[in-house]
């Protein structure tokens, strides 16, 4: 029987998870503490001001003031609202895998018609990305989503460097995903397990065109062409319900769980990692309500005991899953019965990334410290 945390939600399915004398996990005393951090941050209300003012300021010179990565989704969506509000000059970017919901298609160009802001779609190519994607599903890991993981940064920062846009701004935040174990999704910027996984099943298979961009790809793009990704909505006091219910008021739709605007997500948080690994992602967004008092621990868990799937919503999903992918539902039963893998069963560089990961932290810690910058506390 698995173990659960006294605090979350968090269990023994997460084989990485620890437990204190009181009974509570790392993954919830962890995410407390960043979460003080963007508390503290979202306190002040001249934060988010100053925010949006430095985004100005580091934009003057540029066509745009800043890149936001629109995806359709509430987090998102809402970014490119706030951009809005303070009177960025904005280029909406979305990254398209494919597999948007109609109700995606609506809030993004729902949002386009809201904001004024100048939009471009990146297209990636189809057989390749199609090829990556079946892929990472034969592999059996639990990061399944990876590829598109993997290419979304890179499109953005290929995108920036382009329009010569030193800011790119994000709807991921703490608020809503601070709990997400390596076990579940591991480092989308190793590009050698990325390969390592592709050339698995297509040894001969060209990922010239994938638009991925390596940890030192991305550290000289910010050390030499000043382009960074910044997290604004960990420089308020964010509430997505809140968030959700402004979007509505400009013909914006609710999709159900987190990132469902995608239909591979949908499918694969809801069934593919549940049924084949015992990953239910309802755990982090059920945990993290908890911790911030929004819903009671008895409540949350009577939610997680509810199945995380709809089987006839899925069995239409899976079928999509099928034809796109060129499989036959046996065969797709059949990758779901093989053993599940991790990352350490393919080529990797979790060991330089880890340390790349210690070395960022703590120049942020000195950027706290000896120059009281909020922007570096919150903002990666």
């Amino acid at each position: 029987m698995n173990q659960i945390c006294a605090r979350c939600l968090m269990d023994t399915s997460e084989p990485d998870i620890r437990f204190d004398s009181n009974g509570y996990c790392n993954h919830c005393t962890n995410y407390l503490a960043l979460y003080r951090q963007v508390q503290e941050a979202a306190a002040d209300p001249n934060t988010i001001d100053s925010f949006f003012n430095y985004i100005r300021s580091r934009g003057k010179k540029s066509p745009y003031d800043c890149i936001v990565a629109l995806s359709g989704g509430t987090d998102s969506c809402y970014v490119a609202l706030l951009c809005k509000k303070y009177g960025l000059r904005t280029l909406l970017v979305h990254f398209d895998n494919g597999w948007n919901t109609p109700i995606a298609e609506n809030n993004i160009q729902k949002v386009i018609e809201y904001t004024g802001f100048d939009f471009f779609r990146y297209r990636i190519e189809e057989e390749m990305f199609k090829k990556l994607q079946i892929a990472f599903l034969k592999a059996s890991v639990p990061d399944v989503e990876l590829p598109t993981d993997a290419a979304i940064p890179g499109a953005l920062y290929e995108v920036a460097e382009k329009n010569k846009v030193r800011s790119i701004l994000l709807g991921c935040n703490y608020h809503v995903e601070g709990i997400l174990p390596w076990s579940w999704q591991y480092d989308a910027r190793d590009v050698r397990y990325l390969k390592g996984v592709y050339h698995t099943y297509y040894a001969n298979g060209d990922l010239k065109n994938f638009p991925y961009k390596s940890v030192f790809k991305e550290i000289q793009l910010v050390l030499f062409k000043g382009i960074k990704m910044y997290y604004p909505l960990n420089y308020t006091a964010y509430d997505r319900s809140e968030a959700a219910a402004q979007l509505e008021q400009i013909g914006w739709q609710r999709y159900g769980g987190v990132h469902h605007e995608s239909a591979y997500t949908k499918i694969v948080q809801s069934y593919i990692l549940p049924v084949k690994f015992g990953i239910d992602y309802r755990r982090i967004h059920l945990s993290i309500k908890v911790l911030q008092g929004k819903l009671s621990r008895d409540e949350a868990l009577a939610l997680l005991r509810k199945s995380p799937y709809e089987d006839k919503e899925n069995e239409i999903l899976i079928e999509e899953v099928c034809k796109r992918f060129g499989l036959t539902r046996r065969e797709f039963d059949e990758l779901m019965k093989l053993p599940p893998k991790t990352y350490k069963d393919y080529p990797n560089s979790a060991a330089l990334l880890s340390l790349i990961h210690r070395l960022r932290r703590l120049a942020k810690a000195m950027a706290r410290v000896f120059f009281r910058d909020k922007i570096a506390s919150v903002g990666d």
